[in-house]
């Protein structure tokens, strides 16, 4: 990485890949707030990258196992562009994750869930009350 826009990059995708993975509820900044990178005017927290080395402090959800979320979390972020190896993954929080049902299984497979009640969303074959 040469710079400061560089690094924005990298930790902006760095948190955006580290959503998506499966068991992740979020980034947080540790207990003391240290993971993070600091740029002009905003800080990602959660991501730190150094010369050294780049670090994720992750909030996971609970029940799921925590090795297999934290190898995840990292083979998200090595593919990021910009990233210096080796890649810390910490898990500092454990949250209960939203109550979820599986689908009522007599409906056609072509019927979607009614998607106008307000209490419901659709997250792939599962809904989430």
């Amino acid at each position: 990485m040469t710079g400061i826009d560089d690094r924005a990059t990298a930790a902006d995708l760095v948190a955006a890949r580290v959503a998506t993975v499966p068991g992740v509820a979020g980034l947080n900044g540790g207990v003391l707030g240290g993971v993070a990178t600091y740029l002009p005017g905003r800080t990602v927290r959660g991501v730190r990258i150094r010369p050294e080395g780049t670090s994720v402090e992750l909030t996971v959800y609970y029940g799921l196992p925590l090795a297999e979320i934290a190898d995840a979390a990292r083979a998200a972020v090595l593919a990021v562009p910009g990233v210096v190896p080796p890649v810390a993954v910490s898990i500092s929080q454990v949250v209960e994750a939203p109550e979820i049902t599986r689908r009522d299984t007599t409906r056609p497979a072509t019927t979607r869930p009614d998607t106008t009640r307000p209490d419901v969303a659709v997250l792939d074959s599962l809904e989430i009350t």
